[in-house]
């Protein structure tokens, strides 16, 4: 499922993994509660192989990748 980031007006960005179709519906912040929308312009991040990778490629370093983590006793891990 993909990754999109969401800006709310109190607490800034952050990401939230949401199906296509609720990719541009509001979401609640999850510091303060408020609705936040969906920044708009930056590709959507999909996990692969217990990694993210960035929305923004072209950069030959890993700094795009965020580790994700998963329940003890995960398969993939």
């Amino acid at each position: 499922m993909p990754t999109y980031e969401y800006a709310c007006a109190t607490c800034g960005a952050f990401d939230r993994m949401r199906s296509v179709a609720q990719r541009d519906e509001a979401t609640d912040c999850p510091r303060c509660g408020q609705a936040a929308q969906r920044v708009l312009g930056g590709a959507p991040r999909i996990a692969t192989g217990g990694f993210l990778r960035g929305g923004s490629s072209g950069s030959s370093d890993n700094s795009n990748y965020v580790r994700l983590k998963h329940a003890t006793g995960c398969p993939c891990c």
